[in-house]
């Protein structure tokens, strides 16, 4: 069957404070469809797939600032953003994908990221790793 996306997790992303999105149905099918009005956060979704698994690739750093949800900015003088994918292979989680990056308003600027790939075996084997 492969792997398919169970789960996603945001932390100040976008319009995304805090939010985690499961993909329970239980189907046969092979595609998602994610609608919803204008201004409702599919697009911020996507991207934020596209950066968990493809980094500054996907993302350029200069537009990452763009990213941080604005109201949990103006609370704090730092924050994390953060997005994990986990993904099933049989109706087990076996890998996740997990990406983060800080950032600090005064003066505003990106912080160190960490990048940390995460991947469980059935056997209960963890393998951790940078990209």
């Amino acid at each position: 069957m492969g792997l398919r996306l169970k789960q996603i997790r945001l932390k100040n992303w976008k319009c995304y404070r805090e939010q985690k999105i499961q993909f329970d149905l239980n189907t046969d099918k092979n595609i998602w469809i994610v609608f919803g009005q204008n201004g409702y956060g599919k697009t911020s979704l996507l991207e934020a797939i596209l950066w968990c698994l493809y980094g500054n690739e996907g993302i350029s750093t200069k537009k990452l600032p763009d990213y941080f949800n604005r109201i949990a900015l103006k609370k704090r003088k730092q924050i994390n953003l953060s997005v994990q994918l986990n993904f099933e292979e049989n109706g087990k989680i076996t890998l996740s994908v997990a990406k983060q990056h800080g950032f600090g308003e005064e003066p505003p600027q990106l912080l160190p990221q960490t990048n940390q790939r995460l991947m469980k075996m059935e056997n209960k084997e963890t393998i951790h790793g940078n990209t």
